[in-house]
């Protein structure tokens, strides 16, 4: 592995961890606009946010591999390689993709309230940012800040 400069943070997206710890076996680490908007969402929907969170915190627990497909970890078939966690009847949805073969950390650069079934330009919009971040490599984990 490349040692990581000063510098190279300038051009990277910064993830941190949502859901990280020997009790999770697929470890879920998430951008700051993920955060920042999950927890608008906490405070706009606290009943809502609560269940989904609950939801998908216990997936991560039990490990997404488990959960993919219609079960709550749903791959984006125009977006190869990107899921969406998507694991209690709401419109919510964190875009991310799998940082290795292994399947144990799960990286959400993305995420968006959809305004309905199908995906709009905004949903479309997330799903090619977490793509284009999957695709270039230009993430970095922080554990401080």
């Amino acid at each position: 592995m490349t040692p990581v400069t000063l510098y190279d943070n300038l051009d990277r997206l910064v993830v941190r961890p949502l859901w990280v710890g020997p009790e999770y076996r697929t470890a879920v680490w998430a951008s700051d606009e993920v955060l920042n908007r999950v927890k608008e969402w906490i405070e706009e929907e606290p009943k809502d946010s609560a269940a989904w969170l609950k939801k998908a915190r216990f997936i991560a627990t039990a490990g997404f591999l488990r959960y993919e497909g219609d079960r709550g970890i749903r791959p984006k078939s125009s977006w190869p390689g990107i899921f969406a966690i998507e694991p209690w009847a709401t419109l919510f949805r964190m875009y991310g993709f799998y940082e290795d073969v292994r399947k144990t950390t799960f990286i959400v650069p993305s995420c968006t309230m959809k305004t309905g079934g199908k995906m709009n330009r905004t949903d479309k919009r997330e799903c090619d940012f977490a793509h284009d971040i999957k695709e270039s490599g230009l993430w970095i984990k922080e554990t401080s800040g």
